[in-house]
C-alpha cells in the first residue's frame, strides 16, 4: 500500500548539498546534548551514586526511566520538561547534578541542541517559566 501525502505536507525540493550541511549541524547539536546528559551520569557517580538504584533515587525517577536516561536511550528531543521538574524536585539530588541540569535547561532554551523556537516555547511553558523571548530568559538565572 502506497501512501501519498497531500501537497501541503510535502517538503519542497532541496539541493542535496544544503541538506547535508544542515544535517551535520543538527548532528553536532544532538551530540552536544548527549554529552551533557552523559556528564549528568558522571556527576552522579562522582557524588557517590554509583549504582542504578542509587542514581534513580537521587534523580527521583523510576529505575527504568533512569536507565533509559543515563544510557542514552532517551527520545531525540532529550530530557523532557516533566522529567526535569521531577529531577529538580528530588530532595536527594546532589547540588552538582542540580547545577548541571539547570545548565542543560539554559542551553536548551538558547537553542544549543537544535530545537526550533516553537518547541522551545512549549518546553518553557511546561517548565512553568515565564513567557519571554528565548534568548533573554536563558541569559538570566533560572529558578525552578
Amino acid at each position: 500500500m502506497r501512501i501519498i501525502m497531500p501537497k501541503a505536507f510535502r517538503a519542497p525540493p532541496t539541493n542535496p548539498n544544503d541538506r547535508i550541511a544542515s544535517t551535520s549541524g543538527f548532528g553536532e547539536a544532538k551530540a552536544k546534548q548527549a554529552a551533557k546528559i552523559a556528564d549528568l551520569r558522571e556527576t552522579l557517580i562522582n557524588s557517590g551514586y554509583d549504582t542504578l538504584q542509587k542514581q534513580a533515587t537521587a534523580l527521583g525517577l523510576l529505575r527504568s526511566t533512569a536507565w533509559h536516561l543515563l544510557n542514552g536511550n532517551y527520545k531525540g528531543s532529550g530530557l523532557s520538561a516533566p522529567i526535569i521538574k521531577r529531577m529538580l524536585s528530588s530532595p536527594r539530588l546532589p547540588e552538582a547534578a542540580r547545577d548541571l541540569i539547570q545548565e542543560y535547561v539554559a542551553e536548551k532554551l538558547l537553542g544549543a541542541y537544535g530545537h526550533d523556537r516553537a518547541r522551545l516555547k512549549v518546553f518553557r511553558r511546561q517548565l512553568g517559566l515565564p513567557e519571554q523571548p528565548v534568548r533573554e530568559a536563558a541569559e538570566q538565572d533560572l529558578e525552578f
